[in-house]
């Protein structure tokens, strides 16, 4: 999906098929920071500004405090 999005984008934005598949590897096993990960594919603007809020109240966000 990233993908197909990334190339049809217009005017000079990323579009080059290479970057977009590194930058996907790079974050598709996130390993022990998947916790902090806000999947927003299925949710609108509000709904990830909410979730994203509720998460940083409640430390949700926070790396490294283990």
């Amino acid at each position: 999906m990233a993908l197909s999005r990334a190339t049809r984008r217009e005017g000079r934005q990323l579009k080059e098929v290479e970057p977009i598949t590194g930058l996907y590897g790079a974050f598709v096993d996130l390993g022990p920071l998947e916790d902090h990960v806000v999947d927003s594919r299925v949710q609108s603007v509000e709904q990830t500004v909410t979730e994203i809020a509720a998460g940083l109240r409640a430390g949700r966000f926070l790396v490294g405090t283990e």
